[in-house]
């Protein structure tokens, strides 16, 4: 039941963005450490909470940069390509209920 609520769509459709951006958020921060680092309970909770936020940051800035405009192009861009079909086959278009 709680995982039905409407809360966590945001986050089911950056879900993949941030599971591909992840290993990219801990090399840069592992690569970048200029010490050795002392493994308690502590900093890990705080490397895991501060790796999750920046993996969802990517993925939001990434789905409003690059995946909705796509999504927005995405019918124009096929009801072009059936129109072109239809008038290579010789046939009227088909009723596509556009503007």
């Amino acid at each position: 039941a709680v995982l039905c609520w409407r809360y966590w769509e945001p986050f089911a459709k950056l879900t993949y963005g941030a599971y591909l951006s992840h290993p990219v958020v801990i090399q840069i921060f592992y690569y970048s450490q200029w010490q050795y680092m002392s493994y308690q309970n502590w900093n890990m909770m705080y490397f895991f909470i501060a790796h999750v936020v920046c993996a969802y940051s990517f993925a939001a800035l990434a789905y409003l940069l690059v995946e909705k405009p796509c999504m927005n192009l995405e019918p124009l861009v096929i009801k072009k390509i059936i129109t072109t079909v239809a008038r290579l086959r010789g046939r009227p278009p088909p009723d596509l209920g556009g503007h």
